[in-house]
């Protein structure tokens, strides 16, 4: 399995029979388009709607690969209305499944902090997850005390959700945003104290890389590696 960074939260998972693009807008990898060319099947997913993470061109990808499967956020079916109805598009909701029976790739919705949903997805028999939005959002200098408690409750009662269904996994792509300021690595710190993570992806960065990649802020003793990828770096793991 390769993954390849696409800037923000977009990556590019290669596998010997298909490729994964998750949460990929155009303007943060041009290059996109002519590496599908290769690829035997290709299966697009976005977590939601917001700009960063989603963009209607990603419906040019079935003009460069016929073999071209959407998987995206329920909210995301009023943003693309009629878009190429011809398109295999699946808008699935949190606890919703997708199963491709060809290249046994699957997928599961789980839940947010914001709109949408994130991806757990079963990778040649490994446990792959993106988070999307889900993260504990607090705002050092605008969130109240009781907005604070408000969203560590509801970020809490998600990785519980999650919780119920796995608690390992090969790979988790995870929001570590420096914009929150204070403790922005809060919601990283808690989700892998919560589950085992081989390789820990630190992801909606904004390009503040510095402060997004400084893994003291939360690495713990029961990760495995913490990998960040600049826009374009790529990782294969076994």
């Amino acid at each position: 399995m390769k993954i390849t960074s696409l800037g923000h939260s977009g990556f590019l998972i290669q596998t010997i029979d298909y490729m994964i693009i998750i949460d990929w807008v155009e303007e943060n990898e041009n290059r996109l388009p002519n590496l599908v060319k290769e690829a035997k099947k290709v299966f697009v997913m976005s977590t939601h709607g917001h700009h960063d993470h989603f963009s209607t061109s990603i419906f040019n990808i079935s003009k460069t690969c016929k073999n071209v499967v959407y998987i995206l956020s329920k909210d995301i079916e009023d943003i693309a209305n009629d878009k190429q109805t011809e398109l295999k598009i699946h808008y699935i909701n949190k606890g919703e499944t997708f199963i491709d029976n060809e290249t046994n790739f699957g997928v599961k919705a789980y839940g947010t902090t914001d709109i949408g949903v994130s991806f757990l997805m079963k990778i040649e028999g490994k446990n792959v997850f993106h988070a999307g939005d889900l993260n504990n959002w607090h705002w050092e200098k605008e969130s109240t005390e009781e907005e604070i408690d408000e969203a560590e409750k509801m970020f809490h009662e998600e990785l519980d959700y999650l919780y119920e269904d796995v608690d390992e996994m090969s790979v988790a792509m995870f929001p570590v945003d420096a914009r929150m300021e204070g403790d922005y690595a809060r919601g990283a710190r808690q989700f892998l104290q919560k589950f085992r993570v081989s390789n820990f992806i630190p992801m909606h960065t904004w390009g503040m890389w510095d402060k997004s990649f400084d893994t003291k802020q939360y690495i713990n003793e029961t990760l495995g590696k913490c990998i960040c990828l600049m826009p374009g770096e790529c990782v294969t793991l076994e």
